[in-house]
């Protein structure tokens, strides 16, 4: 009897000792999934925050993008910007310069050279000179244009094939005359006797012709001349001349300026 109860004592023991370690290992299991299930909604709670902060950090860059962006039209639209690249307009500005002043020298003529001009209008000059001899001189490089230095220049201008040349004497017609006088001369011809150096040339009206005393000999002009200038306005052609008359004696310089209107003579004056 005694052994029998002994023996059930044991098996009760040991009963609670696996009841303890179910009860144990339940437990740890429990508390474990507890945890763990906790954890988790720690870390989902986390995570949510996280992306909220995320997503509001997102947002506020967003509206200062937007806000920047506004404010940088603003100050566009009031260009503002405008000093900042003043350097480029301006240099912009010109090129666009450089490139009408381009354009309108080619559009303009190009101003011809002094070379260029003598080369153009010094024929003008061909006959008008007077040898240092000639009574008229003075009168000439001193700027006085009578009708006795008109006469001299067109006698000067007047080619030997229409001179008629004797042993004693030369004849000019009077429409011969006219002719060369209306080439050099705009005003109206009025035939009168004059000298052309020492030789007498008389008007003959009845004759309506140029008489000389002894044969023409056109003169060998003593003069170097040097055109220093020639302006050219409209019709108006100006020259400038220094003129150096050599003499067995002495040299004589004179600067004179002969204008012309329509190719023709029109005056001449001492500088």
């Amino acid at each position: 009897m005694a052994n029998t109860k002994t023996k059930e004592v044991k098996k009760e023991n040991i009963d609670i000792e696996e009841i303890k370690k179910e009860l144990k290992d339940y437990v740890t299991v429990e508390v474990k999934n507890s945890f763990n299930e906790e954890l988790e909604k720690s870390n989902r709670r986390l995570i949510r925050e996280k992306n909220k902060k995320i997503i509001a950090k997102n947002i506020v860059i967003v509206i200062l993008l937007v806000i920047i962006g506004f404010l940088l039209f603003l100050l566009y639209d009031a260009k503002y910007f405008n000093k900042y690249f003043n350097g480029e307009e301006v240099n912009n500005k010109e090129v666009e310069k450089d490139n009408n002043e381009n354009k309108e020298e080619k559009d303009e003529p190009k101003e011809p050279t002094l070379e260029e001009k003598i080369e153009e209008y010094s024929y003008l000059l061909d006959n008008i000179y007077m040898d240092s001899s000639s009574d008229y001189f003075n009168d000439y490089v001193n700027g006085k244009l009578t009708d006795e230095i008109k006469y001299y220049f067109v006698l000067n201008s007047i080619s030997d094939e229409d001179i008629n040349t004797d042993e004693e004497y030369s004849v000019i017609s009077e429409d011969t005359f006219k002719k060369y006088y209306n080439v050099l001369f705009d005003d109206e011809f009025n035939p009168k006797s004059f000298k052309y150096n020492d030789n007498e040339i008389k008007y003959v009206a009845i004759m309506k012709s140029y008489i000389s005393s002894i044969p023409i000999d056109k003169i060998k002009t003593n003069v170097d001349r040097m055109i220093t200038d020639i302006k050219v306005e409209d019709d108006v052609i100006t020259i400038t001349t220094l003129e150096h008359y050599k003499e067995e004696e002495t040299d004589k310089l004179f600067d004179l300026v002969y204008k012309f209107n329509d190719k023709k003579l029109e005056s001449f004056n001492r500088k």
